[in-house]
């Protein structure tokens, strides 16, 4: 689950609703990841790595829309090119 918090009630309640699920595995939600949010696009960069030698091999574009009372969903992921990434 992923919840945007605004404020510091947002996380009151974000923490309460994390702490009354369960993880895939089973067992409960005992600890969270928290991070910034960024507003703007948002990528997923593919790549390898051989000899100390990196290539990208993919470039994914995430789509994502509020939805009812979500701030964002992820509506779909496209590939695009490197230069439509920059």
């Amino acid at each position: 689950d992923v919840a945007l918090c605004a404020s510091r009630e947002d996380i009151e309640a974000a923490m309460a609703m994390l702490g009354a699920t369960t993880r895939y595995a089973g067992g409960p939600n005992d600890f969270v990841v928290a991070q910034s949010f960024l507003d703007g696009p948002e990528f997923a960069v593919d790549s390898v790595s051989r000899d100390g030698e990196h290539k990208v091999t993919a470039v994914w574009k995430y789509d994502k829309r509020p939805v009812g009372a979500a701030p964002f969903c992820y509506q779909a992921t496209r590939l695009v090119s490197t230069e439509e990434a920059a």
